[in-house]
This record gives C-alpha cells, structure tokens and sequence, in this order.
C-alpha cells in the first residue's frame, strides 16, 4: 500500500460520512470520510478513490476533484470531492452513513472520529463552513 484515498460526499454545506461497521479491526463504530482506503502499488489516487466508492458505497462512475494530499495520522493521503449520489448500496465495512456539516462533526469527541478524520478536521479552518464555496 502506498497510501491512501479519502472521499468527502457534499450537498448544500453537509457532509456524508461513514460510520464504520462495528466488527472493523480499525476504529469500529467510529464517523470517518464517506470512502476511502489505500492505494494499491501501481494505483493511481484517483483510480483507488473510485474503487472506494464502490467498494464502500455501491457509487460507480462518480466525478471526483481533487481537494489536496496531507499527511494523516502518519500516512499520506489525497482527498477528493464527490457528488452527493442519488443511490447508495453500503458495503460490509459501513455500518451506515451520517450527513453532518462540519460545525456538528467538530462538536463531537475526538474519539468518535476514525484518527484520519479527527486529523483532517485539524488542519481545516475553524470558521471553514463549507469547504467548497
């Protein structure tokens, strides 16, 4: 693995996140982006963004843009943006999906946040409403 792919889901200033399922090995139950995963070697981002997608959420084809790449929770990552889709089909590893805005993500506990998540919304500005105005 050489890294990973994060999806951020937005409509109108919410966002989608996935609570992961309660049997994961990493940070069950916890909110964390609404897909994502490593990039497998030989992968590009991009290709490993849109195979989280499905794999996670049932969404194929999704257009994606990419937002930047950090280092979180010692790991690099890129983030992409994702239209809100009009179907979803979740996959073992999502227990369900919350839409949240940022205010109401960064009101709860750090602990209720998969480590990338919590690290993201770190880095994000504190009056940062929407991310994409």
């Amino acid at each position: 693995m050489v890294g990973c792919a994060l999806i951020l889901i937005e409509r109108d200033g919410c966002y989608l996140w996935q609570r992961r399922a309660w049997d994961d090995a990493d940070s069950p139950g916890c909110l964390d982006f609404a897909a994502g995963g490593g990039i497998e070697e030989g992968e590009s981002a991009l290709a490993a963004a849109q195979r989280e997608l499905w794999e996670e959420l049932g969404v194929c084809a999704a257009a994606l843009r990419a937002l930047g790449a950090y280092r979180l929770a010692n790991e690099p990552c890129h983030v992409f943006l994702a239209d809100w889709p009009a179907q979803m089909e979740l996959g073992a590893e999502v227990a369900e999906t919350v839409a949240l805005t940022l205010d109401e993500l960064r009101r709860l506990p750090g602990a209720a946040l998969h480590p990338q998540l919590c690290a993201w919304l770190a880095l994000q500005p504190q009056n940062a409403h929407n991310l994409v105005e």
